[in-house]
């Protein structure tokens, strides 16, 4: 099995933390997985990477287009 890992730009990190703390205050609900999820879809020019928070359902997109 391969192994896949991933790494964020500095501005992606930035941008994570701002929705991180705009979701700080959502109810934690799930018993198993985590309270957001990382969505990366590969691309001809890099990936995009998305982050979900599971207890509201609200997704954004963090991608540093810049770093590609």
């Amino acid at each position: 099995m391969k192994k896949i890992s991933f790494s964020l730009t500095d501005l992606e990190e930035e941008r994570l933390e701002e929705f991180y703390d705009k979701h700080c205050d959502c109810p934690f609900t799930s018993g198993v997985g985590g309270k957001y999820t990382f969505i990366i879809t590969p691309t001809g020019f890099g990936p995009c990477t998305s982050i979900k928070c599971n207890s509201c359902g609200d997704e954004e997109d963090i991608t540093d287009e810049e770093s590609w």
